[in-house]
């Protein structure tokens, strides 16, 4: 009740503000996964507390761009919203041909998913410190997988690479993470990042263990697993300007046909309804917890920091588009 108070008010606001007939909003990813499950749910609150029609639309493919282009300023009148992730950041920074600040508008993060970092249950290295040191010891021998070249889970890697001198590993991309999880489990590479929510089933039965968390704290399903800089490497952090990289996000953007005045009430409902009991627990079930607030501008501008870091590691790894 609280919630839909606060975004029913004040009515000045709401009068400068106009809502359009119906909002959609573009998923970039089939139906029936733990992002459509989140955002339908968003969808549901926001009708309410919006007190109009909330659409939302599958658009899966091509690494996210056909969701892009569904949701482009070209084929929407400002009401159409893009369910986007930093992935789509990497994407433009390999060189895909979408611009996301030039076509859309960011109005709010809705939920951050740090990784852990996974050995098998079996595995000789019992901390992350002893995983570091094996890789010091033996450059290149140990080996990682990843959802492929300069996915989330490969620069992950990459970061941990640069803020502790003298580990190198081995790249082993896979068509996608979870390839690389069942990987893992059958004893095919060394160790590789995950996010909670596709490891918990194979920490549950024994065969991978977690060494670090990502996050800047603790993840509460896992209490007793330090977050990486709390293992050793203070240099590894999720936030902007120093590793942000280590935090993918999902959030959502809008085209930029859209006024700011709409940008700005949209992104109240938004962190409203992500504060509802309800919603923290759909996305603390997908693995992820929900976003810290940061205006529009903000993530704005931590969607331009994050292009220039990924651009400049990308560079550095000489990795290119596919």
């Amino acid at each position: 009740m609280a919630a839909a108070a606060l975004l029913l008010s004040p009515l000045s606001w709401a009068e400068s503000s106009p809502l359009p007939p119906a909002i959609k909003i573009v998923v970039p990813f089939p139906a029936g996964g733990a992002v459509d499950v989140t955002v339908r749910r968003l969808g549901e609150q926001l009708a309410k507390g919006l007190a109009t029609t909330v659409i939302v639309e599958n658009k899966p493919g091509a690494s996210g761009v056909i969701g892009i282009r569904a949701a482009a300023p070209a084929a929407g009148n400002g009401s159409v919203l893009l369910y986007a992730h930093s992935g789509m950041v990497t994407a433009q920074a390999m060189g895909a041909k979408i611009d996301l600040l030039k076509e859309f508008k960011p109005v709010a993060k809705l939920s951050v998913a740090p990784h852990l970092l996974m050995v098998r249950a079996d595995s000789p290295y019992k901390t992350q410190r002893d995983l570091i040191e094996a890789m010091k010891a033996k450059p290149g021998k140990l080996n990682f997988g990843s959802g492929g070249a300069a996915s989330p889970t490969h620069l992950m890697y990459e970061l941990l690479e640069g803020a502790v001198p003298g580990i190198k590993a081995t790249h082993v991309p896979f068509k996608g993470a979870i390839d690389g999880i069942f990987a893992l489990a059958g004893g095919e590479i060394d160790f590789q990042f995950a996010t909670p929510a596709a490891a918990a089933e194979l920490i549950k039965s024994g065969k991978l263990r977690a060494l670090s968390f990502t996050g800047t704290s603790r993840t509460p399903y896992y209490p007793d697993v330090p977050t990486v800089a709390e293992a050793g490497v203070p240099g590894y952090r999720a936030e902007p300007g120093s590793g942000i990289l280590a935090e993918p996000w999902g959030g959502l953007l809008i085209t930029t046909k859209a006024s700011d005045a709409l940008v700005a009430r949209l992104a109240d409902a938004v962190m409203a309804a992500i504060n509802t009991p309800e919603m923290k627990e759909v996305i603390e079930k997908s693995g992820s917890r929900k976003a810290d607030r940061r205006t529009p501008a903000e993530f704005a501008q931590d969607i331009q920091q994050e292009l220039t870091e990924q651009r400049a590691l990308i560079k550095k790894l000489g990795m290119v588009a596919e």
